[in-house]
């Protein structure tokens, strides 16, 4: 067995002190990775060993960038965690319209407006001066909100529709360093027809189970208009104000669908405090349910008669058809035929009848 040292410290003397750093790197199973990191890693690992062309680079590149524009989408950073983007970026729903303001319709000169760009064909930026000319048949006469889209427009009474458009959508493609290029759409700007918005008129909809008299929206189900000169997207209510005061609680959730779909709310975006609250699950009973007797159809089982089975020397058993094994046999069951007529022979001789009974026999009538 090896000796034991024990040291004293007082027969040691602590000559310096100095501090040092040393970084630790995690294992990379447990390493914390940025988005950028994550996306290099990716584009790194997914590249295909030897010689890699520019096609699959290209390709990878994309890729990368969808998933970029899909996590960014998705997902938001704070300092301290990482949270599910749930709000909304867009509203549609059928009853809702925007009210226009008062306006005035304007007159176009086809032949001063429109023509005259046809003669100079050749001249620069012809295509922009095309879009510039198009026709805007209105003029507002009232104050409100400039038209962001085409949308179908009303009066306060929710009658007289008109159509206003939005500023015009055109393609644009950039060429990049390397030859590739990108389409975009872009909007070209003082485009959109001179309609302005006083805000919007609710339709009719189902009976709010809970209403809620400070949001216009949430306080009543008849038709109403709203004046507001917030966007629609601004002043819709929340998906947690739709499901307290628009939602009634059920427990069958796809029940409700058809109310979700009028607001415009997804399952995916419900909270589950108000998934709970609205959709409370069903109580659960113990009361044990009736044992049922499956009852099937059994035909009588078809074995030939005790007589014949110890006759023929080959045994029959179960399941297998009488008939064939009837017919297997050394006579193929010509002893069933003579059975069947000395059973007849035992059961005596029949009385005769009188000929006066008997019918006449003749041949049926025949046509050549």
């Amino acid at each position: 067995m090896a000796d034991v040292l024990i040291f004293d410290r007082s027969e040691f003397e602590v000559l310096e002190t100095f501090d040092f750093e040393e970084e630790v790197q995690k294992p990379e199973e447990t390493r914390f990775f940025t988005l950028d990191a994550q996306l290099t890693d990716f584009f790194e690992k997914t590249l295909p060993k030897g010689k890699v062309t520019k096609h699959e680079i290209k390709e990878l590149k994309q890729l990368k960038d969808r998933f970029k524009t899909a996590y960014e989408g998705l997902i938001v950073a704070t300092d301290s965690d990482y949270i599910i983007n749930t709000v909304r970026k867009a509203v549609k729903v059928p009853w809702i319209n925007p009210v226009y303001s008062g306006f005035d319709y304007k007159q176009y000169s086809y032949d001063k407006e429109w023509r005259p760009i046809f003669e100079q064909r050749r001249s620069v930026n012809y295509y922009p001066r095309l879009i510039g000319a198009l026709p805007r048949p209105y003029i507002s006469t009232e104050t409100g909100r400039f038209l962001s889209s085409s949308v179908t427009l009303v009066d306060k009474e929710g009658n007289k529709p008109v159509v206003g458009l939005g500023n015009y959508l055109m393609t644009k493609t950039i060429i990049k360093d390397d030859g590739t290029y990108d389409t975009i759409t872009v909007e070209v700007p003082n485009t959109a027809d001179e309609i302005k918005t006083l805000g919007f008129y609710l339709g009719e909809r189902p009976e709010l189970p809970n209403p809620l008299m400070d949001h216009p929206f949430l306080k009543s189900n008849k038709p109403i208009f709203v004046q507001t000169d917030v966007s629609l997207l601004d002043s819709f209510p929340s998906v947690t104000a739709i499901m307290e005061h628009a939602i009634p609680v059920t427990t069958d959730p796809y029940g409700a669908a058809g109310l979700l779909r009028l607001y415009d709310v997804r399952m995916s975006q419900i909270p589950w405090s108000a998934w709970k609250e609205r959709f409370p699950p069903i109580e659960r009973q113990d009361v044990p349910m009736p044992v049922l007797e499956l009852k099937f159809k059994r035909d009588s089982p078809d074995t030939p008669s005790e007589i014949l089975t110890k006759v023929y020397s080959n045994a029959w058993y179960p399941g297998f058809d009488s008939r064939l094994w009837l017919t297997d046999q050394v006579d193929g069951g010509y002893f069933v035929s003579r059975l069947l007529l000395s059973e007849a022979s035992s059961a005596g001789s029949l009385a005769v009848s009188a000929f006066s009974e008997v019918p006449t026999s003749s041949f049926p009538e025949s046509k050549p």
